[in-house]
């Protein structure tokens, strides 16, 4: 015989296990979902920024340039070098973090016939500045600052994208834990079920017999589900109205 005390003890041990698993699953997703979200942020917002970073370090060399032609490579310097650096510096960075190698490769490229130019124009004392600078360095650089541009407007792109991905991936992240709610609720209307058939209705068919036979005498018959306590009462009250018959 199982007891009453045992079986509703059981009922709530399962519905308080199935809540505590619907629990944990969200959270474990929820946290998991957390973690891309912050990981995607910090690679988009650094693409941003190293983006940034290699414009600035480029308008910084068409500056010192231009200072130099004006007059006359005396005022050409470190500081041509120094943005030349942080450009590179810059590029290596978005090349770690995993940025979009194609569009990598094309400002890399843009930044070696952007380089290779300057060199050479330094290098070569017959250049008449205006028309090197109106012919082929003005167009080396408009291609340079063309590339680093795009790469930021596909970082901008990669963010509105990322977001679309993470608004899909937190219904996903959602599934599990109300799959397992709702089996928990439909667990909990089996238990409540169970209850009603096994100990309500037989507590209630017990008193309303009693009543009965004790107002006017009308046999007790009571049906009762199971092999417990409920079972015992009704069996125990039948042998006292027998004995009492006797």
């Amino acid at each position: 015989m199982t007891g009453i005390r045992r079986k509703i003890s059981t009922g709530f041990l399962c519905l308080g296990t199935m809540l505590m698993f619907s629990g944990l699953v969200s959270f474990f997703e929820l946290d998991r979902l957390g973690s891309s979200t912050r990981k995607l942020l910090e690679v988009s917002s650094q693409n941003m920024e190293l983006s940034k970073r290699m414009l600035d370090a480029v308008q910084e060399q068409n500056t010192s340039l231009l200072q130099a032609i004006v007059l006359e490579h005396s005022a050409f310097d470190n500081d041509y070098t120094d943005a030349l650096q942080e450009f590179e510096s810059a590029l290596a960075e978005s090349l770690r973090i995993g940025g979009d190698r194609f569009e990598l490769e094309n400002i890399y490229r843009a930044k070696e016939n952007y380089s290779h130019l300057v060199s050479n124009y330094f290098d070569d004392t017959q250049n008449t500045d205006i028309e090197w600078f109106v012919e082929m360095y003005k167009t080396a650089y408009t291609e340079l600052t063309a590339a680093i541009k795009n790469y930021m407007v596909l970082s901008q792109s990669s963010l509105l994208s990322n977001a679309a991905y993470l608004r899909s991936n937190a219904y996903r992240a959602m599934m599990p834990g109300i799959i397992t709610l709702c089996v928990a609720i439909l667990m909990a209307l089996i238990f409540y079920y169970l209850l009603d058939l096994y100990y309500t209705r037989p507590l209630i068919g017990i008193d309303k017999g009693l009543k009965g036979y004790i107002a006017s005498k009308t046999p007790f018959r009571v049906k009762t589900e199971g092999r417990d306590e409920i079972d015992s009462i009704r069996e125990n009250i039948e042998t006292l109205i027998s004995n009492c018959r006797k």
